[in-house]
């Protein structure tokens, strides 16, 4: 219990110091939602969400007038953020898993929501070694 306590406190610490030297996230910045496995069997590890679960929430977010946008984008917004840039979003995806194709892609076609996929280019094609 106590060394949770110290990782907390230190993160804590981490983060003031981050905001006193950096500020706050600018509103106008996109702000970037990362999803790692989109899957229809439960898995372990703690980083995964089903295909429901991601559709529901990509939906809520539209609903409640989020846009998303591409990279191209959300790097110039980061060099000079516009003002038509509030409540956006940069959508990404960890590891260029199968599921980005079977699950994901069908659900943000039908949305025209662009997204971008971060792969591991050693293991295209390949199972991982990390899981």
């Amino acid at each position: 219990m106590i060394p949770l306590a110290i990782a907390t406190a230190a993160l804590a610490v981490i983060y003031g110091v981050w905001r006193l030297r950096f500020g706050y996230p600018s509103r106008h910045t996109p702000q970037v939602l990362c999803f790692h496995k989109i899957s229809r069997r439960f898995l372990f590890e703690g980083t995964w969400t089903t295909p429901h679960r991601f559709a529901v929430t990509i939906d809520r977010l539209l609903d409640l007038g989020y846009r998303f946008v591409d990279e191209d984008t959300y790097l110039r917004s980061l060099a000079s953020p516009p003002a038509q840039l509030a409540r956006t979003l940069f959508l990404t995806f960890d590891d260029g898993y199968d599921d980005v194709f079977t699950e994901v892609f069908p659900v943000l076609a039908r949305r025209s929501i662009p997204f971008h996929i971060f792969v591991v280019s050693d293991y295209c094609g390949a199972n991982n070694d990390w899981d």
